[in-house]
Protein backbone atom coordinates (compact mmCIF):
# COMPACT_ATOMS: atom_id res chain seq x y z
CA UNK A 1 0.00 0.00 0.00
CA UNK A 2 2.83 2.38 0.88
CA UNK A 3 4.50 1.58 -2.41
CA UNK A 4 1.30 2.39 -4.32
CA UNK A 5 0.99 5.72 -2.48
CA UNK A 6 4.64 6.53 -3.25
CA UNK A 7 4.16 5.76 -6.94
CA UNK A 8 0.97 7.86 -6.99
CA UNK A 9 2.76 10.76 -5.30
CA UNK A 10 5.68 10.62 -7.74
CA UNK A 11 3.28 10.47 -10.69
CA UNK A 12 1.32 13.49 -9.38
CA UNK A 13 4.54 15.50 -8.86
CA UNK A 14 5.76 14.70 -12.39
CA UNK A 15 2.39 15.61 -13.86
CA UNK A 16 2.33 18.91 -11.94
CA UNK A 17 5.90 19.73 -13.04
CA UNK A 18 5.01 19.02 -16.68
CA UNK A 19 1.89 21.22 -16.55
CA UNK A 20 3.85 24.03 -14.88
CA UNK A 21 6.67 23.79 -17.45
CA UNK A 22 4.14 23.93 -20.31
CA UNK A 23 2.48 27.01 -18.83
CA UNK A 24 5.85 28.74 -18.40
CA UNK A 25 6.82 27.79 -21.94
CA UNK A 26 3.54 29.24 -23.25
CA UNK A 27 4.10 32.50 -21.33
CA UNK A 28 7.59 32.76 -22.81
CA UNK A 29 6.26 32.00 -26.31
CA UNK A 30 3.49 34.59 -25.96
CA UNK A 31 5.99 37.24 -24.85
CA UNK A 32 8.36 36.44 -27.72
CA UNK A 33 5.59 36.49 -30.33
CA UNK A 34 4.29 39.84 -29.04
CA UNK A 35 7.80 41.35 -29.08
CA UNK A 36 8.34 40.14 -32.65
CA UNK A 37 4.83 40.98 -33.85
CA UNK A 38 4.53 37.37 -34.95
CA UNK A 39 0.80 36.76 -35.37
CA UNK A 40 1.35 33.23 -36.68
CA UNK A 41 3.17 32.08 -33.54
CA UNK A 42 0.81 34.02 -31.28
CA UNK A 43 -2.09 32.26 -33.02
CA UNK A 44 -0.78 28.89 -31.86
CA UNK A 45 -1.61 30.00 -28.30
CA UNK A 46 -5.18 31.12 -29.11
CA UNK A 47 -8.27 29.29 -27.87
CA UNK A 48 -10.94 28.26 -30.39
CA UNK A 49 -12.79 31.53 -29.66
CA UNK A 50 -11.04 34.70 -28.50
CA UNK A 51 -12.21 38.12 -27.30
CA UNK A 52 -10.04 40.66 -29.13
CA UNK A 53 -10.06 44.36 -28.20
CA UNK A 54 -8.04 46.96 -30.06
CA UNK A 55 -8.51 50.55 -28.86
CA UNK A 56 -12.04 49.93 -27.65
CA UNK A 57 -13.12 48.00 -30.75
CA UNK A 58 -13.94 44.58 -29.34
CA UNK A 59 -15.53 41.42 -30.60
CA UNK A 60 -15.40 37.66 -30.17
CA UNK A 61 -13.74 35.81 -33.04
CA UNK A 62 -12.97 32.25 -33.95
CA UNK A 63 -9.26 31.40 -33.92
CA UNK A 64 -8.80 32.10 -37.64
CA UNK A 65 -10.49 35.54 -37.58
CA UNK A 66 -8.67 36.48 -34.36
CA UNK A 67 -5.39 35.59 -36.03
CA UNK A 68 -6.26 37.79 -39.02
CA UNK A 69 -7.19 40.65 -36.69
CA UNK A 70 -3.89 40.33 -34.79
CA UNK A 71 -1.91 40.14 -38.04
CA UNK A 72 -3.52 43.39 -39.25
CA UNK A 73 -2.75 45.05 -35.91
CA UNK A 74 0.92 44.07 -36.11
CA UNK A 75 1.14 45.23 -39.74
CA UNK A 76 -0.06 48.70 -38.69
CA UNK A 77 1.84 48.80 -35.39
CA UNK A 78 5.27 47.20 -35.73
CA UNK A 79 6.34 46.04 -32.24
CA UNK A 80 9.76 46.85 -30.83
CA UNK A 81 9.34 45.27 -27.41
CA UNK A 82 6.99 43.86 -24.81
CA UNK A 83 7.33 44.21 -21.05
CA UNK A 84 5.22 42.32 -18.54
CA UNK A 85 4.14 44.72 -15.80
CA UNK A 86 2.03 42.28 -13.81
CA UNK A 87 0.89 38.69 -14.02
CA UNK A 88 -1.15 36.54 -11.73
CA UNK A 89 -3.93 34.08 -11.20
CA UNK A 90 -7.64 34.84 -11.08
CA UNK A 91 -9.95 33.06 -8.61
CA UNK A 92 -11.45 30.99 -11.46
CA UNK A 93 -8.03 29.49 -12.32
CA UNK A 94 -7.30 31.77 -15.26
CA UNK A 95 -3.92 33.43 -15.58
CA UNK A 96 -3.58 37.02 -16.67
CA UNK A 97 -0.82 39.21 -18.01
CA UNK A 98 -0.79 43.00 -18.01
CA UNK A 99 2.01 44.50 -20.05
CA UNK A 100 3.25 47.25 -22.30
CA UNK A 101 3.70 46.66 -26.03
CA UNK A 102 6.03 49.24 -27.62
CA UNK A 103 5.44 49.85 -31.32
CA UNK A 104 6.39 52.32 -34.05
CA UNK A 105 3.02 54.01 -33.40
CA UNK A 106 3.41 54.31 -29.62
CA UNK A 107 2.83 52.10 -26.61
CA UNK A 108 -0.19 49.89 -25.98
CA UNK A 109 -1.34 48.60 -22.61
CA UNK A 110 -1.80 44.90 -23.21
CA UNK A 111 -4.07 42.59 -21.24
CA UNK A 112 -4.21 38.83 -21.82
CA UNK A 113 -6.36 36.16 -20.15
CA UNK A 114 -5.17 32.56 -20.38
CA UNK A 115 -7.20 29.48 -19.46
CA UNK A 116 -6.05 25.91 -20.01
CA UNK A 117 -2.81 27.29 -21.54
CA UNK A 118 -4.72 29.09 -24.30
CA UNK A 119 -5.40 32.81 -24.82
CA UNK A 120 -9.12 33.52 -24.37
CA UNK A 121 -8.88 37.30 -24.28
CA UNK A 122 -6.35 39.80 -25.63
CA UNK A 123 -6.60 43.57 -25.52
CA UNK A 124 -4.44 46.44 -26.83
CA UNK A 125 -5.26 49.96 -25.66
CA UNK A 126 -3.20 53.07 -26.42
Amino acid sequence: MKRLMLIGSVFFCLLFATVKATAQSNMSGIKKSLTAGDANTLSSFLASTVDVTINGDDDTYDKSKASTRLRAFFENHSPSGFTIKHEGNAPNGSKFIVGNLRTNEGSFRTYIVIRNNKIHEISFED
